[in-house]
This record gives structure tokens, C-alpha cells and sequence, in this order.
């Protein structure tokens, strides 16, 4: 059975329930306040898929995968790590 004396106040954690209240205010007036500005930033416009095979220009992005495999090899055993053989 529980009792009356069985319980306290723990400060640590009502520190850390009002901190958590204060932030949940503020990021509620934060997301209001976005709302109400529009888009911002770079993404004013529709994002491009970051997995397309061809660039602007119609150009096959393949080259590039590759330079960018060997870099992340080469930086890989230059830290003594292990690494999986490219395709």
C-alpha cells in the first residue's frame, strides 16, 4: 500500500517537465507565426528528386557516382576502416 510518505518532490525532474513545457510554447508560437510567413529559404520552388540518373542538362550522373565512390574508399582506408567493393 501506498502512503502519503512514499512520495516526493523530485526537482530534477520537475525541472525538466517545466523546461519541456516552455519549449512546447514556443515551438507552438514558432509554427504559427511560419504558418503565417509562406515558404522560405530555397524551397520556394518544387524539389528535383535527388535520385535522378540525369542531370539538367540530360547528362548520365553515373561518372559522378563513381568519383564520389572512390573518394569515400579512399578516405575509408586511409582510416584503416573496411570497405565494401564498388559495382
Amino acid at each position: 500500500m501506498l502512503e502519503i510518505n512514499d512520495f516526493y518532490v523530485d526537482p530534477v525532474l520537475l525541472r525538466q517537465v517545466k523546461r519541456q513545457q516552455r519549449q512546447d510554447t514556443h515551438e507552438d508560437e514558432e509554427d504559427d507565426a511560419e504558418e503565417d510567413a509562406g515558404p522560405r529559404g530555397t524551397q520556394r520552388t518544387r524539389p528535383e528528386p535527388i535520385d535522378s540518373d540525369v542531370d539538367e542538362d540530360g547528362h548520365e550522373q553515373e561518372q559522378n557516382r563513381k568519383e564520389i565512390m572512390k573518394i569515400k574508399r579512399e578516405r575509408a582506408q586511409s582510416r584503416g576502416l573496411s570497405v565494401a567493393p564498388s559495382r
